[in-house]
């Protein structure tokens, strides 16, 4: 049996025990969402992803370092690349950008100000994470980042902007 193989059942297991014990941890603090202009309508984390994705259609399309990573990784160890990529990748960054960021570094969503500013943080951050390497990658990550916040924010569930992004 190949190391590889064997490499994949404890990289799952100790992602699955990082990602409880993330959860854990996000579910300690609170957060307060108010009604504002940017999250009272449920289209708009939709509509962002669909401009987005018009858009990229007029500009050039350079795959960035971390999509030509994960296509390598897909390709030798398919596996492995599933749980990193579909299931763990996912539901840590989720945690980690959508939830943990809004429960410790913006936990007072009361008005559109402080909304705005987290989902520009978030969204940066997240976009800075994922190595775009031109202008195009980064406003694609970052839509995609805002996108996820937006719809956090409408629906207030961490849980299902992770199953969105698995998709």
């Amino acid at each position: 049996m190949h190391l590889k193989y064997v490499a994949v059942p404890i990289y799952v297991l100790l992602a699955g025990i990082f990602t409880f014990v993330t959860y854990k941890w996000y579910k300690t603090g609170t957060v307060t969402i108010e009604k504002t202009a940017l999250n009272k309508y449920i289209w708009l984390p939709a509509l962002v992803w669909v401009l987005v994705i018009v858009a990229q259609n007029f500009l050039p399309n350079d795959p960035s370092v971390n999509q030509q990573m994960l296509e390598q990784m897909t390709h030798n160890q398919p596996l492995f690349s599933f749980f990193m990529i579909v299931v763990f990748a996912p539901l840590t960054e989720e945690l980690t950008f959508r939830g943990m960021l809004a429960r410790y570094v913006f936990p007072q969503q009361d008005n559109v100000k402080q909304t705005a500013l987290f989902l520009l943080v978030s969204s940066i951050i997240f976009a800075l994470v994922h190595f775009p390497g031109t202008p195009q990658q980064f406003l694609v990550y970052g839509s995609l980042g805002l996108s996820l916040g937006l719809g956090l924010y409408q629906q207030r569930v961490v849980w299902l902007t992770a199953l969105l992004y698995m998709l």
